[in-house]
């Protein structure tokens, strides 16, 4: 019909005039604010995947997808602008620099910072916005997907322990190897107890600067810790309250104990094996024995009969067996839910923070709580922390920190990779408790166990105490000319508790050995550093120098004891076990150890040109000395010149 036609004519002639909106190409040049081409820009059609990049001259085409456009030129070190295009064909863009993002200051070791656009290491900051986000008890885990070159590793589930880092792969031949750890210029081996709260942020250092700054030690990274400070101002209260909950993965949907009775019995039907076995899925076991006294006792499977069909008012179940014309009776128990718990973690922080022109402070208190996934196992902390500083006189500014921890863990006896796989793949016709209601210990021995049970034949202590203390003095001496002189001192206490009580070993023995163990490790570590710090500007020329010495002492002593033999469970204690044994030999081993280090190192300096050239310089002389004997001195020098475009 005539009518329709046009109807369908204009509907063409409709879609056309869309399609040609949308076929409209923009291109253009970008540049900086000098007028020079930038190469590489990011030109992206907002809200699509459709994007350019512009070439050595700083030119770009694209083709539009839709009618009313945005485009977005990005590029590192420049403010992102988006532009409508509203209909032009050619779109010309001055880029500006990224003034705060440049200005960002970084903290590259000794107290020394730099601006992001005279740095000239390979050096990545994690803030604190960042760890602040989450519930950790660590806070290397921030750095988890946040800083490029850094691989962290969960390497163990037990609450409270701390991920393996590794920066660009590490510096051995086999890839492992360990940061250094510098936290409020204080080397520490790790960063386990250390308040995420508190931690203004964390600067990692991944090239030969961070050798040529701190030697050997360095090779495989630096990660600089700066804890907040106070601020001028009112006093303000700060409440932080994180409570998060945790999920084991589910990897593997397990068999109920009908459809594993089902299984088991076929396979052993058509295998030929005796169906009478005294296992899971056997009928040979006797539900009226006692499963801590008889391996006959531990399973619940068996045939149904008049005798014991009462069972099934009491929870028990029965189905007809798939290899025989009999019916079987059992138990189901949910051996991972029987030995399990709510994985919770709670984390309470409270910070105060003020000051004037004369002095600030910043103080916390916090505690932290995490419980791991096995019974009983879990991690507490509580932390305190200090900072301070006051303008004594114009020239003359002292400082100081107090640093307090203390730790305890819950660990599991059992390791991880045993645990669950005892706990997901015990057999679900687990008898899990006798007639009479006693609760049955063991599937076979004390690694194959009911957890739920056997922890409590098991104490375990693991206390941690970390206190670090640091003063300083700062001198201005001339303009752009200061002295530092700061002192710091960390201790580190860890003691440790082992008793086994009389416990099973397997249905019907025992072990009265009553095995008792106890360690105590203290480590003081001491740096002692005068920094003298240089900064001067003259026309279009920039100096930073810093030069000084540096000492650290470190002390560790341990001592550790073993024995066996008390007479009691009730008797924890190294002093109530057995001299001697039945033949007359010592049941008791003590030893100690002691080892002590120094070292001594350093000078480093800078000079821009315009900002826009950059040398760098740092020379560092080392003292290594061990137990008492000097193993040498390893002076080092470093220099680099680059351009900053």
């Amino acid at each position: 019909m005539p009518g329709s036609n046009i109807r369908g004519s204009g509907m063409l002639c409709s879609i056309g005039s869309i399609y040609a909106q949308v076929e409209q190409t923009v291109s253009g040049v970008v540049k900086d604010v000098a007028g020079e081409p930038l190469i590489g820009v990011s030109v992206l059609e907002v809200g699509t995947s459709n994007g350019a990049i512009t070439d050595l001259d700083g030119k770009y085409t694209l083709t539009l997808t839709k009618s009313k456009s945005v485009l977005a030129f990005s590029y590192i070190g420049y403010v992102q602008q988006n532009i409508h295009v509203d209909g032009r064909k050619n779109i010309t863009v001055v880029m500006k620099d990224d003034a705060i993002g440049l200005q960002e200051v970084i903290v590259t070791g000794y107290g020394k910072t730099v601006t992001k656009d005279k740095l000239t290491a390979a050096i990545s900051k994690v803030s604190s916005e960042v760890l602040e986000k989450g519930v950790r008890s660590n806070p290397l885990t921030a750095l988890a997907g946040t800083v490029t070159g850094v691989r962290v590793t969960q390497t163990s589930g037990q609450p409270g322990a701390g991920p393996s880092i590794q920066v660009r792969a590490g510096a051995s031949l086999n890839g492992s190897g360990s940061p250094l750890y510098i936290i409020d210029g204080v080397q520490k081996d790790d960063m386990n107890d250390i308040n995420s709260n508190d931690i203004e942020s964390i600067e990692v250092l991944k090239d030969a600067a961070a050798t040529a700054l701190y030697g050997a030690r360095a090779n495989n990274g630096v990660v600089l810790v700066t804890t907040k400070s106070g601020h001028v101002g009112k006093t303000t209260v700060t409440l932080n309250v994180n409570i998060g909950k945790g999920f084991a993965r589910d990897n593997y949907d397990f068999m109920n104990a009908r459809d594993y009775l089902y299984w088991e019995r076929m396979a052993a039907k058509r295998s030929g094996d005796d169906m009478n076995l005294v296992n899971g899925w056997g009928t040979g076991n006797d539900i009226t024995a006692d499963g801590n006294k008889s391996s006959n006792g531990i399973y619940s499977t068996s045939i149904l009969t008049d005798k014991n069909k009462y069972l099934l008012d009491y929870g028990w179940q029965s189905m007809k067996d798939p290899a025989s014309d009999n019916y079987l009776l059992f138990k189901e128990t949910d051996f991972m839910k029987l030995n399990t718990q709510d994985a919770w973690t709670q984390d309470y922080n409270v910070s105060f923070s003020g000051g004037n022109d004369k002095g600030k402070y910043y103080s916390s208190i916090g505690y932290y709580d995490e419980t791991g996934f096995p019974l009983e196992s879990g991690y507490q902390r509580l932390s305190f922390n200090l900072n301070g500083e006051y303008k004594i006189k114009s020239w003359l500014k002292a400082s100081g920190f107090v640093n307090f921890s203390r730790s305890e863990t819950n660990p599991n006896y059992m390791s991880d990779a045993n645990f669950w796989s005892v706990v997901a793949a015990a057999p679900p016709t687990f008898k899990g408790a006798n007639l009479d209601g006693t609760v049955i210990t063991l599937l076979n021995n004390t690694q194959n166990a009911n957890w739920n049970e056997m922890k409590n034949y098991y104490y375990r202590r693991n206390t941690a105490y970390k206190t670090t203390l640091g003063t300083s003095f700062q001198v201005d001496l001339m303009k752009g000319l200061s002295l530092k002189l700061s002192g710091m001192w960390y201790l580190w206490m860890k003691e440790t508790e082992s008793f086994d009580k009389e416990l099973p070993t397997a249905p019907g023995k025992l072990n009265s050995n009553r095995k008792a163990s106890a360690t105590y490790a203290r480590k003081l570590d001491q740096t002692y550093n005068a920094i003298l710090n240089y900064n001067v500007s003259f026309g279009d020329h920039n100096v930073s120098a810093v030069g000084g010495f540096e000492m650290i002492d470190k002390y560790n002593y341990g001592l550790s004891a073993s024995g066996q033999g008390a007479t009691s469970d009730d008797f924890i204690g190294l002093q109530f076990t057995a001299p001697l044994d039945a033949n007359g030999k010592s049941t008791r081993n003590m030893s100690t150890t002691h080892t002590q280090e120094r070292i001594m190192s350093g000078f480093n300096a800078t000079y821009d040109y315009k900002s826009k050239y950059l040398f760098f310089l740092r020379t560092l002389r080392r003292l290594l000395q061990t137990g008492g004997q000097p193993l040498g001195i390893f002076p080092r020098c470093q220099c680099r010149m680059e351009r900053i475009s």
